[in-house]
């Protein structure tokens, strides 16, 4: 018996009947860009969300490239943000000319250090994006603070936190602007490529609804340098089916995170792994299950070899990154923390298409491993 990482086609044959219903909506009427389902969506997700203003986009990379664009980040500008995350988070900050500077992560964790970024901030310093990696929420409210005593936008890179929140309050929603990706394998997650942008600020959000539409104020006018950077309208129709389900599904990656935590609770106990840590306050979407573990390589294959998927999400900061050369600097020698944690971290299953019985046998053959 094989245990995906993740199994996307799982939520279509779960949900098929009210997919297919809603597809077929759209072929029908052809309204393929811009369809009335989008704006549904957006209305719904808003609410879901606690935000006022919500406006879809083309993916995560696409909705980080156009917040970015919405609150004026140039050339020499600086936005600081973490070195252990997808390489779009700091690529965007290059795609508009800016300088992207890498804090390391906590001691405990592997989101970004408050601490660091206090250090990190200049003159020049335009943003933050603060990413909740793996679906935990990062310390945003303290991040927050620091932003607001120092004049600083905040960008909440959400992508692998649909629905993560702190307190009664969901992650998205501390900062500026909260972004999403819809990517398949995401907690709530399209057929293809999507993504999210939401706002309190009504100005951000009439700035990003033209951003999406190569900066158009109104037919044939332009008032901003934008880009292609809608939502589809099939997208957008099977992300509202999907969004009626999403609470059911979190639930189920929350149960199945617990039970990681009982099984290999002796192994940390041991120190052969490092279970992951969330806050009592938080709560988290378990986008994955990420542990730092010995002999993490051995182990992935081992796993392989026994048919349980599993990925080394990130294997190399991104200060490393051969595109991120031009940007280095020798502070990032000292950060030992996110070094080690590209070197032991290792993600395995925990989707809603997998059961108790599955997270038993994947914590076993953990188990067995190191015995």
């Amino acid at each position: 018996m094989k245990i995906p990482l993740a199994d996307p086609s799982w939520e279509y044959r779960s949900l098929q009947n009210e997919i297919d219903s809603a597809v077929k909506k759209v072929l029908e009427e052809g309204k393929f860009i811009m369809g009335p389902e989008v704006e549904l969506f957006e209305k719904e997700v808003s609410e879901y969300l606690g935000a006022k203003y919500a406006i879809g986009m083309s993916s995560g990379t696409d909705a980080l490239l156009a917040s970015l664009m919405a609150i004026g980040v140039k050339e020499g500008d600086e936005v600081i943000t973490t070195p252990f995350s997808f390489i779009a988070t700091a690529s965007v900050i290059a795609r508009v000319g800016a300088k992207p500077v890498f804090v390391d992560v906590e001691e405990d964790g592997f989101n970004m250090d408050p601490e660091g970024i206090k250090r990190a901030i200049t003159k020049k310093t335009k943003a933050i994006i603060v990413v909740h990696i793996f679906g935990e929420p990062a310390r945003i409210e303290e991040i927050n603070k620091i932003a607001q005593n120092n004049g600083i936008k905040i960008i909440e890179d959400c992508a692998q936190a649909f629905g993560a929140k702190i307190g009664s309050k969901k992650v998205g929603t501390f900062g500026d602007i909260g972004c999403y990706s819809f990517f398949p394998a995401k907690p709530l997650g399209c057929a293809g490529d999507g993504g999210l942008v939401i706002t309190n600020d009504e100005n951000l959000a009439t700035i990003l609804r033209m951003m999406r539409v190569q900066g158009a104020s109104g037919k044939n006018l332009h008032k901003f340098v934008g880009g292609n950077f809608r939502l589809d309208t099939i997208q957008a129709a099977i992300l509202k089916v999907k969004l009626n389900h999403i609470d059911s599904w979190l639930e189920k990656r929350g149960i199945l995170a617990g039970k990681y935590l009982e099984k290999l609770a002796p192994l940390e106990k041991s120190r052969k792994i490092t279970l992951p840590k969330c806050r009592q306050e938080t709560i988290s979407s378990w986008a994955q299950f990420s542990i730092l573990a010995k002999n993490r390589d051995k182990l992935k294959n081992y796993l392989l070899e026994n048919g349980i998927g599993c990925e080394v999400y990130y294997p190399i900061p991104l200060f490393r990154q051969e595109c991120m050369a031009h940007f280095y600097d020798k502070t990032y020698e000292k950060y030992e923390r996110v070094e080690k944690v590209c070197r032991e971290v290792l993600s395995i299953p925990v989707h809603q298409s997998i059961s108790i019985e599955h997270i038993e046998k994947v914590s076993q053959r953990i188990i067995e491993f190191y015995e």
